[in-house]
């Protein structure tokens, strides 16, 4: 990035800022140090999913990661690829961690042990201080958490709404059911067991929830427990995701109602995986609409459809819209929509930054400079166009980064 004036400066003054990371998938530091670690981490997570573009073969990748492999082996792969994802966002966020915290423009066969030797000295307690808290500002990560995981104060836990994954894998739920596993003989047990675990969860700190959008259908207590019925009867097909499922509609319709006097805020996944069709962010506003006491977190843009998302945070006071993973998938689209939600969307309504980081704790890092660069060039552009005080901007940014996700989720 070669930054105007405006932009240069705005960088410098973000850099100074306090930061709450709105979306992480970290590990707790302890169970974090317990895994393997080798450079080629940099270029696991979000850099797959351009590699899978490019034609990699997803058994490949995972070759690729595979320790037991041998480095020549892993190598190979890795360079065939390397030109064909050099210049997307998930892998600049690679390279500019890898570049801050190793001093490395690129990974190769020569610096790979040197690079793989610093990182499992750096994996040591007192990493994510190192990387998170000292190097990105980090005050607060919101952390998609497994139930166990509320030992860590920099991490708080915004656990799924259902029990962990089971309804972003539904059809591993109704699995359980047509197997006689689920443990629950009537739809109403289920319900009610569920939402008596929220309020559990909020008592043991719970700052939120999260969902996953789906197609959406009327819910219907009826046609639920017709499909319950059917699963346990082992019917599969009432576990299909890819047309409106009246089961998990009717199970999200009354969880909502369960959350909304627990006072926490809902986050739901939109958009960008697979056949995203199904994960199309306007399915979500029928809910919104019948829970006005819900305050509803729209993860990642809503990516690919932004300007929907942006329509419906303007529409709507108990929506935010929340740019994690955002930034690295497309910084181009990430600025586009944002410049566009300026002028509709209140700005306490916007977040600026999760890294919805898994293995590579230094990525934290760069996917921050990206949502910092982001940000940047949108303000910057107003700045030069006389639409902006460079005051209004500083607000802007502090709200966007660390106020409006520390009110939403009381912090």
């Amino acid at each position: 990035m070669n930054p105007t004036a405006n932009e240069r400066w705005l960088l410098d003054q973000m850099e100074q800022m306090e930061v709450v990371d709105a979306h992480e998938h970290l590990l707790p530091e302890r169970m974090r140090l317990a895994e393997p670690v080798d450079a080629l981490l940099f270029f696991r997570q979000y850099t797959r999913l351009v590699m899978f573009s490019a034609g990699l073969p997803e058994p490949t990748f995972m070759r690729m990661h595979d320790p037991d492999a041998s480095l020549d082996e892993r190598f190979a792969i890795f360079e065939r690829y390397r030109a064909l994802i050099r210049a997307s966002g998930p892998a600049r966020a690679a390279y500019l961690a890898l570049k801050k915290f190793y001093g490395a423009d690129e990974l190769t066969r020569d610096n790979f042990e040197e690079i793989t030797g610093r990182m499992r000295a750096r994996y040591r307690p007192g990493l994510y201080d190192d990387l998170l808290r000292r190097a990105c500002g980090i005050r607060v990560v919101l952390q998609n958490s497994a139930e166990m995981d509320y030992d860590d104060a920099l991490l708080r836990p915004v656990p799924m709404i259902g029990i962990a994954g089971e309804w972003d894998d539904f059809p591993a739920l109704a699995e359980k059911i047509i197997r006689g596993e689920h443990g629950f003989a009537s739809l109403d047990d289920y319900v009610e067991e569920r939402a008596a675990r929220l309020q559990r969860l909020k008592g043991r700190g719970a700052v939120g929830f999260k969902h996953t959008v789906h197609l959406y259908c009327e819910p219907d207590r009826q046609a639920a427990e017709e499909a319950f019925r059917r699963l346990r009867q082992g019917e599969r097909s009432y576990a299909r995701l890819d047309r409106p499922n009246p089961l998990l509609s009717y199970l999200t319709e009354r969880l909502l109602a369960a959350a909304g006097p627990l006072g926490l805020p809902i986050a739901f996944h939109t958009g960008l995986w697979g056949d995203y069709r199904t994960l199309d962010v306007a399915q979500l506003i029928p809910y919104i609409m019948r829970h006005p006491d819900v305050r509803f977190d729209i993860f990642h843009m809503g990516m690919p459809a932004v300007r929907d998302a942006g329509r419906i945070g303007a529409n709507f006071g108990n929506v935010w819209l929340n740019m994690c993973w955002a930034h690295t998938i497309s910084p181009a689209m990430a600025a586009q929509a944002l410049d566009e939600w300026i002028d509709q969307v209140g700005a306490n309504k916007i977040i600026a930054f999760g890294g919805d980081v898994r293995w590579c704790v230094e990525k934290v890092y760069g996917h921050l400079a990206l949502a910092r660069e982001v940000v940047a060039t949108v303000l910057g552009r107003r700045l030069e166009r006389g639409l902006l005080t460079r005051e209004h901007a500083l607000y802007l940014a502090r709200r966007w980064f660390c106020d409006n996700p520390s009110e939403l989720y009381d912090l």
